[in-house]
């Protein structure tokens, strides 16, 4: 197994950011990368491991599908209850040229594993842990609203976003709440999951679709 190697990302990360922790990384032994953080660390952890084991630069893969390899496995430990890119195939980042956030989606891209630890919030500040909620109850909202929600989505999505309004106040008035954090983990879990499968926004552009171009 080769060393531990900390990299401290960007709270908004860019394709040539990815690029450059990727070429510090590139050429030694690397047999998997530890995500810890919030939504921000775990896509460019995705994106990196990509990199890892794929040429070129990262935005050679925004898109749908486009990544050809598999990349260097990648672990999630979130830190926020929020993005759910723990469970997704999407490694949301921006393009420095033209200033838009577009995703790396589709195949290879999704984590080997996401370990849940309620512990690892208790240090979140409030007002992360309120943007972080509301991001996760507006994925609720959209699995259960898409125009490509289905009743799976829907069960999903229903029980992310009770979980997530029947423990707001608690983790916000007691940080330290085990059972409290625990079901925002799971809440935004379960908000990611159906968002995967729902599509976001309206729907209009389904994830799972070879025909979105990111």
């Amino acid at each position: 197994m080769g060393p531990v190697r900390p990299v401290q990302v960007p709270e908004e990360p860019t394709y040539g950011q990815v690029d450059g922790i990727a070429a510090e990384l590139r050429g030694t032994p690397v047999d998997a990368i530890v995500a810890i953080g919030g939504g921000s660390v775990m896509d460019i952890g995705k994106a990196v491991g990509i990199l890892m084991k794929n040429p070129g630069r990262a935005l050679d893969y925004r898109g749908m599908n486009r990544v050809p390899s598999p990349g260097v496995p990648v672990i999630c430990y979130p830190t926020t209850a929020g993005t759910g890119s723990e469970v997704t195939h999407t490694a949301s980042l921006i393009d420095e040229g033209s200033r838009v956030k577009l995703g790396i989606n589709g195949r290879h891209v999704s984590p080997r594993m996401a370990v849940l630890v309620p512990e690892l919030l208790f240090t979140c500040p409030g007002s992360v842990t309120i943007s972080a909620g509301l991001d996760a109850m507006v994925h609720a909202l959209e699995a259960v609203t898409s125009r490509n929600a289905n009743r799976i989505t829907a069960m999903l999505g229903a029980a992310a976003f009770a979980l997530q309004f029947a423990n707001f106040p608690v983790a916000l008035g007691e940080p330290g709440n085990r059972e409290a954090r625990e079901n925002m983990l799971l809440g935004a879990y379960y908000a990611g999951m159906a968002m995967l499968n729902a599509g976001g926004g309206t729907g209009e552009r389904d994830l799972l679709s070879p025909r979105d171009p990111g």
